[in-house]
């Protein structure tokens, strides 16, 4: 019977270590997977010029949380740049306003819809008495909004 105990346990400590196998060789394609959720650089507005190009004679949307101005690119593909004062916090605080909006913009279907958009965050928004997360969490709602009416062509609404 010990006999028995035994055996069963050096193959279930060997089947584990197949599954660690495993999922060691299937690693690379986690990594395939997460490298496609990445903010990639052609989807950036870096330069000076593009920022003061967007913000004269172009669309713009307001809301209450942010100002967006866009307008058509010739690329198949959207780019974004982000503005965001010192006046909305500190860099804790800008950060994590950043991130949200490129990560609202690249869940969206906007990537594909060939624009130029510079997103620049209301100050008077993220300074109010609110919970910075509440506040994110509505600005996140505000952007993906704008993003469909955007991706859509809805010109009305936006």
């Amino acid at each position: 019977m010990a006999f028995l105990n035994e055996c069963l346990q050096v193959m279930g400590v060997m089947l584990l270590k197949e599954e660690e196998l495993k999922e060691e060789r299937d690693l690379p394609s986690l990594l395939v997977q997460s490298k496609n959720q990445t903010f990639s650089r052609n989807f950036r507005l870096r330069l000076k010029e593009h920022f003061t190009n967007l913000r004269s004679k172009n669309l713009r949307y307001r809301s209450h949380s942010f100002i967006a101005y866009y307008k058509r690119n010739s690329l198949s593909y959207s780019r974004i740049a982000t503005s965001v004062s010192k006046k909305n916090g500190n860099a804790v605080v800008r950060n994590k306003i950043k991130r949200s909006i490129k990560e609202s913009f690249r869940r969206s279907s906007a990537k594909s819809s060939g624009y130029d958009i510079l997103i620049v965050a209301n100050n008077h928004f993220f300074n109010s008495k609110n919970n910075l997360q509440v506040s994110i969490e509505v600005f996140k709602t505000a952007l993906i909004d704008f993003f469909e009416n955007i991706s859509s062509g809805d010109k009305n609404e936006v």
